[in-house]
């Protein structure tokens, strides 16, 4: 009878917050079944918590610091046990956080590998890079080599001089250049020079050319037809430009839709790690957080009767009806609550909404301050934790901007992809109950006539204030100027209670918010409007994109166009510079009030944009 190989793992971890997610135990747990030692190396602090995890698995954890990079952290492992002792185990394994899974039990990785006769082995190969892309490497292109979120070392090697001193020999640094450079991309081709033999658990020789990184550039080509056990945290969160630069960007959502639906995997474990530690905007835009839903039949029928109610905020007379009429597409069991600020306009209300025929109708009076936002988190606050899923809407004039069909069609996105028809609002309410990690759903934001501007800088005056609103709030997650808002511009959106706690449980006051007339832009108001998203993946959910198919074909139609006036690719497509100009000038006009300064420098950029297009022009 064979004995089970005396093996010693070496688990690398890092968490900005020190928190030691469920995915870290659940891989522990079932490599505990096959190792006789682990060490734990945590690259700055552990949460209590976190501390008390990993000292449920094993005794040896080391605190280090300044370790960003596993392969210095494996090193001091190796340090850790000795290097004089390591020829003491048959396999070293070293393994890392960045990594889910495994999709199935580590026996079945083991038991493969068992018959390869090879001195060390990973899960995938990295292919060689050009040397162009990695000029710090002197010497051509950088050789093929295994990966190191999970390698074995097996006992010849750990009785090997040469490898010790490969180790031992390692420069300190951040530089995950530098490290490839002197490590990942040499140890392979060094080892296998001395006559050492690699191995790979999942084949990838013929995938050469499609990408150097296969395990995250076509992960789903691993997970599907190759038994990759593991998937990258990096899929995930990588930048979008990285993606889109070499792919059309399906293969996060489709590994992640292979796991849910081909795996014993509990997906949930990579939800939670993601929308903990993730950029919102890249976990939205890698995982194509969009639901296109129809608006003309139910996709399945309603499993489980819910708790369904719309919110409505009213303040102009003249769209009671246009209120309504959407407001006829929630179900017959929901309740209505509507919100206005005056007795007349109670009256009124109840006049027209008594013919919907809805389970319960209640008409709030509240004060003419905080506009929807007053509404939503004063005068219903009450009412928001009785109902698992919530619509919340107001009417919209936004005459502001010139003319007013802009405004108006603004409120037309919104209305048409929440409350668009009886069937939309079953379906939104089916993709709550089929996606438990869903917190708030909300149509695009708008990208016609002025709102153009908004896909360059959707902050507009309200960063500094949003971020102090954080505070206030005492939300901890990162708020970035340069990375996009996934909120709900127009303040109407689909939403989990639960999912924006934070901020409704804040005490709000309507002396919190300004008087009329309000500012079109930089006040608190605009503040909450822009921390909505955040406040969603604050409490462990995220938001997302819902559209009704109808409305995408509208959109894809903008959206091309826009994207080709951008690049300037089709004929008497690209706007001229008066028309751009023009629209600046009607987007500083009401900002530029009173403000001499800022009036000054518009004019000298206005000028200065003028003169750019007459030269490209020519």
């Amino acid at each position: 009878m064979k004995t089970k190989p005396n093996r010693v793992a070496i688990y690398y971890f890092f968490d900005i917050e020190g928190i030691v997610d469920s995915y870290v135990k659940f891989i522990i747990e079932d490599l505990l079944n096959h190792v006789n030692r682990l060490i734990i190396v945590c690259n700055g602090y552990l949460t209590n918590e976190g501390r008390e995890t990993f000292e449920s698995f094993t005794s040896e954890i080391i605190i280090t610091d300044n370790y960003w990079l596993n392969i210095l952290g494996y090193r001091q492992g190796m340090e850790y046990i000795g290097w004089d002792k390591l020829g003491a185990y048959d396999e070293l394994i070293l393994l890392d956080h960045s990594i889910y899974g495994p999709l199935f039990p580590f026996s079945k990785i083991f038991e493969d590998m068992k018959e390869n006769n090879c001195d060390f082995w990973s899960i995938t190969k990295h292919h060689s890079i050009p040397h162009e892309q990695i000029i710090k490497y002197k010497n051509g292109d950088l050789p093929a080599h295994l990966q190191n979120y999970f390698i074995v070392f097996r006992k010849k090697l750990l009785n090997n001089s040469i490898f010790i001193q490969h180790w031992r020999g390692l420069k300190v640094t951040n530089d995950y250049s530098e490290m490839l450079c002197q490590h990942d991309g040499v140890l392979t081709q060094k080892l296998s020079n001395l006559g050492f033999k690699s191995g790979v658990y999942v084949y990838t020789d013929d995938l050469e050319g499609y990408s150097y990184n296969t395990f995250v550039d076509v992960t789903y080509m691993l997970v599907e037809n190759r038994n990759c056990p593991f998937v990258h945290k990096l899929i995930f969160t990588r930048p979008y430009s990285e993606i889109i630069s070499k792919s059309s960007g399906h293969n996060a959502i489709k590994t992640l839709d292979f796991i849910k639906n081909k795996t014993n995997y509990d997906v949930s474990l990579i939800y939670k790690n993601l929308i903990r530690v993730s950029n919102q905007l890249s976990l939205k835009r890698n995982l194509h957080l969009n639901y296109i839903l129809s608006d003309k039949s139910i996709e399945k029928p309603q499993q489980f009767r819910k708790k369904i109610a719309l919110m409505m905020h009213i303040y102009f007379s003249d769209l009671i009806d246009y209120c309504f009429s959407y407001a006829q597409s929630m179900p017959e069991y929901a309740d209505i609550y509507i919100t206005v600020v005056t007795e007349n306009m109670k009256n009124e209300v109840e006049a027209v909404f008594s013919n919907l025929k809805c389970n319960k109708l209640t008409v709030i009076i509240m004060p003419n301050r905080g506009r929807d936002v007053g509404s939503l988190l004063i005068a219903l606050r009450e009412y928001l934790y009785k109902y698992d899923y919530i619509c919340f809407m107001h009417d919209k004039k936004s005459t502001q901007d010139k003319p007013f069909t802009v405004g108006y069609d603004f409120g037309y996105k919104c209305f048409d992809n929440l409350l668009g028809s009886n069937a939309l609002v079953q379906n939104i309410i089916n993709t709550f109950d089929s996606n438990p990690h869903l917190g708030m759903l909300m149509p695009p934001p708008p990208i016609h006539g002025i709102y153009n501007l908004l896909m360059f800088d959707e902050w507009g005056e309200n960063y500094e204030q949003t971020v102090e609103l954080a505070k206030r709030l005492g939300v901890s997650i990162p708020i970035e100027r340069e990375h996009e808002l996934i909120s709900p511009l127009g303040t109407m959106f689909w939403f989990r209670p639960e999912s924006l706690r934070k901020l409704i449980d804040y005490q709000w006051d309507y002396n919190d918010f300004p008087v009329e007339p309000n500012k079109s832009d930089g006040t608190i108001l605009h503040a909450i409007e822009r921390i909505y998203g955040l406040i969603v993946q604050y409490e462990g959910y995220y938001p997302a994109w819902v559209i009704n198919s109808n409305y995408m074909s509208v959109e894809l139609t903008n959206l091309n166009y826009l994207l080709k006036c951008s690049y300037g690719k089709q004929k008497n497509t690209t706007l001229s510079g008066k028309e751009v100009t023009e629209i600046i000038k009607c987007y500083f006009k009401d900002k530029l009030k009173k403000k001499p300064l800022l009036r000054r420098i518009a004019a000298f950029l206005y000028k200065k944009i003028k003169r750019l297009f007459t030269i490209l022009k020519h």
